[in-house]
């Protein structure tokens, strides 16, 4: 997880169901929320948020190995990467 160019460890979880995906983040007693359809042939557009209610369309883009998403009106920005 970054933020601020800090890294932090975390824990995510990731799943998928009939409609969609989502990617669920929690670290320093924050909890984020990253939702996207999986019925629109690969063309809908995130959702990142707190909780299923507060969510905003967001674009994803990567930087470097960060998975990135950013909400297109409000300020939520965050990165993620994996390490295997």
């Amino acid at each position: 997880m970054q933020n601020d160019k800090k890294t932090f460890s975390c824990s995510i979880q990731k799943g998928k169901s009939y409609g969609g995906k989502f990617v669920y983040i929690e670290f320093d007693q924050k909890e984020y929320l990253i939702e996207q359809s999986t019925s629109c042939g690969g063309v809908c557009k995130p959702y990142l948020g707190t909780t299923p209610e507060d969510v905003l369309v967001a674009k994803s883009y990567k930087h470097s190995d960060w998975n990135c998403y950013k909400q297109e009106k409000g300020s939520m920005n965050i990165c993620y990467k994996l390490d295997k």
